[in-house]
């Protein structure tokens, strides 16, 4: 029994100490996403909504997914879209999430996918190295893993 204990909170601490994506839930396969919206919107960090959409569009391409960038209501012909919530530390994202949701004809919503992030740990020298655009690629990679 002791023998067990040791390794059972050494993985806790470890755990608890860990950074990076705290919440996993990419979007399926299957899903016709070669088009999606992103909405422009401010955050804490020291760039603009458009630079924003910009790093992901530069992420999404990696997973041939192309994005159109909105402000204010979504448009009619958006049937998936990217919402984002940031709080940063001027040029790095210390806690994020972002949901891919669709967008029914009848204006019901689903969320298709969840990622949740947060600068910790070992993520915080990670993170330092890769910036901002690494933190939105290691994002999105998570979120559209399937693609």
């Amino acid at each position: 029994m002791k023998k067990l204990v040791l390794p059972i909170l050494a993985s806790l601490v470890l755990a608890g100490c860990a950074g990076g994506i705290t919440k996993s839930e990419p979007v399926e396969q299957g899903k016709n996403l070669s088009k999606i919206c992103i909405q422009e919107k401010k955050t804490g960090l020291n760039f603009t909504s458009k630079e924003l959409v910009q790093f992901f569009n530069n992420s999404l391409a990696k997973k041939n997914i192309q994005a159109e960038a909105f402000t204010g209501q979504l448009p009619a012909h958006c049937k998936h879209y990217l919402a984002y919530s940031f709080k940063g530390k001027r040029e790095l994202i210390v806690n994020g999430r972002v949901r891919l949701i669709e967008v029914a004809a009848d204006q019901t919503k689903t969320t298709l996918g969840d990622v949740g992030y947060k600068y910790r740990g070992d993520e915080k020298e990670i993170a330092q190295q890769i910036g901002l655009q690494g933190q939105i690629d290691k994002i999105v990679g998570q979120l559209f893993q399937n693609y």
